[in-house]
């Protein structure tokens, strides 16, 4: 099961995600629901990046399927809120994807509150 922590501010905003897990729909290499996972996030990350270009920390390793993103305190309003669109997306698509029956068991959302 591939688990997708999200990090939400008080105030609603995305602070970062974290990916990790194969989502096990299927054989390695063959795994539709974690090739979709890995082209959301991973284009999520290089949107915010290198399109962006919102001030961010990424760590990935693609052998464990571990991606993480945190955005660093951004005082761009413009980068921020683009940044937040990407976030939202990203959230709003996985959960959908967690939510679909006929991959059940493979994909855990998780929301943390930071302070």
């Amino acid at each position: 099961m591939t688990t997708v922590t999200f990090f939400k501010r008080e105030n609603g905003s995305i602070e970062g995600f974290r990916a990790s897990g194969h989502a096990g729909f299927a054989a390695y290499g063959k795994d539709i629901v974690c090739a979709a996972i890995s082209s959301l996030t991973q284009s999520t990350a290089n949107g915010i990046t290198d399109i962006v270009k919102a001030d961010a920390d990424v760590k990935c390793d693609a052998d464990t399927g571990y991606l993480e993103l945190m955005l660093k305190e951004n005082r761009d309003i413009q980068k921020e809120h683009d940044a937040q669109i990407l976030l939202k997306t990203l959230e709003l698509a996985l959960t959908e994807l967690s939510q679909d029956k006929q991959y059940t068991g493979t994909i855990r959302i998780i929301i943390r509150e930071r302070r």
